[in-house]
């Protein structure tokens, strides 16, 4: 996970966004990656960053990613000077170019060592689906705003005004610690119900399921040894037959 440390104790700048973003970054999929600091973010004078998680495999990601084509060219053409870092979770160099080459702004070199930077990135700010869009602030490596970012997006409908506006609301709007954007990732029109957020929890951590299974198995053994065995055991109520229904 990766740890931010915005100031020191003097209250100086002591950040930097190559220690999100790794020190390099393809401005196109043709080219080669270049200085992150010094070139690929030179000219972002907006102080905020948009982190886009997606995949060329993902078709919610498919949908959404001309719409944020359009808010972005649309931000670059009111001056905003705002940008986007696509990082991919795409396995094969093939998808990744074929994706991104549609793709106008930077992204995570597919290099040894990209896959570090992504995954702590992802477990940071704990993103457990795509597409995902966070806007981070480049001078401290706060979390801005999570989920409600997409709806901001679509709410743009690539109008330069309203793209504009958008981003200006995002310079403003509040900062958060990093370590706390996972809180706030899921959110919006997009976000998942509680039942889908418990399910992908139990997916990703199939030894609690193994631990609750062990459990059941040691409460049954010392339920027989106290004496409660089938024979003791209540009757059993019938279950009505319900026919066809899905639960």
């Amino acid at each position: 996970m990766v740890t931010i440390t915005p100031i020191d104790e003097n209250n100086k700048d002591v950040f930097s966004i190559e220690s999100l973003l790794g020190p390099t970054l393809l401005k196109d999929v043709k080219g080669s990656p270049v200085p992150t600091v010094k070139e690929a973010l030179k000219s972002n004078k907006s102080g905020i960053v948009a982190l886009y998680f997606s995949a060329s495999w993902c078709p919610p990601c498919k949908r959404f990613t001309p719409l944020l084509i359009d808010f972005y060219n649309a931000a670059k053409e009111a001056k905003s000077g705002f940008e986007i870092v696509f990082i991919s979770s795409d396995r094969g160099t093939e998808e990744f170019e074929e994706y991104y080459g549609k793709m106008p702004w930077l992204s995570i070199p597919q290099i040894q060592g990209s896959a570090g930077i992504k995954t702590n990135l992802a477990e940071t700010l704990g993103i457990s689906a795509i597409p995902a869009l966070a806007i981070i602030d480049t001078k401290t490596g706060e979390f801005i705003l999570g989920g409600e970012s997409r709806d901001d997006v679509v709410a743009a409908e690539g109008d330069k005004e309203k793209a504009a506006a958008t981003v200006a609301k995002w310079q403003s709007a509040q900062r958060y610690p990093l370590s706390e954007g996972s809180k706030m990732m899921d959110t919006g029109k997009g976000s998942r119900n509680p039942l889908f957020k418990f399910l992908s929890f139990m997916a990703k951590n199939p030894m609690i399921i193994f631990g609750l299974m062990y459990f059941y198995k040691w409460i049954q053994k010392k339920m027989i040894e106290m004496g409660y065995d089938d024979d003791n055991s209540p009757p059993e109520v019938k279950v009505p037959d319900v026919g066809d229904s899905e639960f």
